[in-house]
């Protein structure tokens, strides 16, 4: 195998390994500021399954934004999913506070 080839392979690989990384701490410096896993304490904490997910699916390394807002999407559907059943199951306040939250953001 061409040398030059693979070390080419491997710097890109860690390039794109890179921008997944600050992916993933931008969208939980995100999640972090919006305060809504603390307000809602019965909601998955499923961040990083959320990233991982929109890399599967939008690997482009151009596609940052739409990973970046796909993942946050992904974040609200999940909670609103588990407030759902959380609300068969539980109290009003739980919509109040998620939907404080929702403002808030």
């Amino acid at each position: 195998m061409n040398r030059v080839l693979l070390e080419l392979a491997k710097l890109d690989f860690n390039i794109v390994q890179k921008s997944y990384q600050d992916e993933l701490k931008y969208v939980s410096r995100w999640w972090m500021s919006t305060g809504i896993g603390e307000d809602l304490k019965f909601a998955r904490d499923m961040l990083v399954e959320n990233v991982l997910w929109n890399v599967g699916y939008v690997s482009e390394r151009e596609q940052e934004y739409s990973r970046i807002m796909g993942t946050k999407a992904i974040i609200f559907i999940t909670m609103l999913d588990d407030m759902y059943e959380y609300d068969t199951y539980g109290a009003l306040n739980a919509l109040e506070l998620f939907t404080s939250a929702i403002q808030r953001f």
